[in-house]
């Protein structure tokens, strides 16, 4: 077989990617079961790499689980991590981590900070931005920063920024914006928005769809009972039981 020397990079990869395929599924038992095996596997140069896909898979745990303030301390202190180690996002991974942990738990957002990121990053940064305005009651301002023509790009953190898009049409009352984020979201509502990144999530799929629907004129109570049995199934109770309360408030329909 040749030269065995690299091969345990190789692994470290491949568990890492199966890490991420794991909680793509909502199954975080076997995304630990993978990040231990990254752990194990990694080089020397890969070490903080494997320490930070620990951190955050803990850090992912405490949102779900609704430890709300501790996750945003969690995501600060894995930034600090990575830039230690040299990571050229730390910065960003900061910024949206504690923005996703104050967002699911109706914490302030520090709109200063997001707003110094947007200036660098305006398009990767910008569905961030309006929904971090609009948490925070500032609708009018966040009309401002919205652009309804742009479309996502498909890469790593594409289907959270898909289901952030989603909300911000919501509470914009974007009719057009809203029905086509509908349709490209269907497929993916089994799934915790952002999750398989392997760093951030806002929540059920699911859930969004729901709200999707309602915003449509439409019943969006069978999508509300899905998000509860994917929260469920993530160990969310927060969630679930934020969906549970959307379903018994939804539209009925003959």
């Amino acid at each position: 077989l040749g030269d065995r020397a690299g091969l345990p990079g190789y692994e470290m990869q491949g568990h890492h990617a199966l890490y991420m395929v794991s909680l793509g599924r909502n199954d975080l038992a076997a995304a630990r079961h993978h990040a231990d095996r990254a752990l194990e596997h990694s080089t020397s140069g890969q070490l903080g790499l494997a320490l930070s896909v620990l951190s955050m898979l803990d850090t992912l745990g405490m949102l779900i689980r609704g430890e709300f303030e501790r996750a945003d301390r969690s995501y600060s202190a894995a930034a600090e991590r990575m830039a230690v180690a040299g990571g050229a996002n730390a910065t960003g991974s900061g910024i949206v981590g504690r923005f996703v942990a104050r967002l699911a738990g109706g914490l302030p957002q520090d709109i200063p900070e997001i707003k110094a990121i947007h200036g660098f990053l305006p398009d990767d940064v910008s569905e961030i931005l309006v929904r971090a305005l609009i948490a925070e009651g500032r609708q009018e301002e966040a009309r401002t920063f919205w652009q309804p023509g742009w479309k996502i790009r498909k890469d790593y953190y594409w289907l959270v920024r898909l289901a952030l898009r989603a909300e911000n049409a919501v509470a914009l009352g974007d009719r057009e914006v809203s029905e086509r984020c509908y349709e490209e979201l269907l497929p993916w509502d089994g799934e915790l928005a952002g999750l398989h990144s392997g760093s951030i999530t806002i929540g059920p799929v699911a859930h969004i769809l729901g709200d999707l629907a309602e915003s449509l004129g439409r019943d969006g109570s069978a999508h509300y009972a899905t998000a509860v049995r994917v929260a469920e199934r993530a160990g969310s109770p927060h969630w679930a039981r934020r969906a549970a309360q959307a379903r018994a408030g939804a539209r009925v329909r003959d």
